[in-house]
């Protein structure tokens, strides 16, 4: 499920890129189409880096308990 996700972001920052690309999208619906899809595409990536940093979090937070342990 996570290489899914590691997928959709990866597409998410590709789209992103063109549509910072000035001229890169010479079509109207195309322009529209990977708007669309990017902004379809947000909503996911959002809380999957939500759950990547809270998993960050929760790894360090056992670290220095396992180190208060020792």
């Amino acid at each position: 499920m996570f290489e899914k996700l590691v997928d959709v972001e990866r597409r998410y920052e590709d789209l992103s890129r063109l549509l910072g690309q000035p001229g890169a999208i010479g079509k109207q619906d195309e322009l529209q189409r990977i708007s669309k899809e990017y902004s379809e595409l947000s909503k996911v990536v959002d809380l999957y880096r939500k759950h990547k940093k809270l998993e960050g979090e929760i790894a360090e937070s056992q670290h220095l308990l396992s180190e208060e342990d020792e």
